[in-house]
C-alpha cells in the first residue's frame, strides 16, 4: 500500500503487488467536484497508461482525473 498526503479534501492511496494496482481516490468535499493532477502520483504511475473504473467500466487517462463531490473512484491500472 502506498497512500500520499491528502489536498483540497481528497485523498488518494494505491495498493499493489508485483502485476497488478488499484488507485483509490476519495474526494470529500461537500460543494465541488475535483480534478485531481496525477504528476503528484509519478512514483507509481510511471508504469502505466491508463485505469478502469472497477464499477462503471469508464477508462480514465493517468493525466488529469475528474471526481464529483463526495465521492470515491478505484481504478485498476492498465500498463
Amino acid at each position: 500500500m502506498l497512500q500520499f498526503i491528502p489536498e483540497n479534501n481528497t485523498y488518494v492511496y494505491f495498493r499493489y503487488t508485483d502485476n497488478e494496482s488499484v488507485m483509490i481516490i476519495f474526494n470529500n468535499n461537500d460543494t465541488e467536484s475535483r480534478t485531481i493532477d496525477c504528476k503528484r502520483f509519478n512514483e507509481i504511475l510511471k508504469s502505466y497508461i491508463s485505469g478502469t473504473d472497477i464499477i462503471s467500466g469508464k477508462l480514465y487517462n493517468l493525466d488529469k482525473i475528474n471526481i464529483d463531490k463526495k465521492s470515491a473512484l478505484i481504478l485498476e491500472l492498465k500498463k
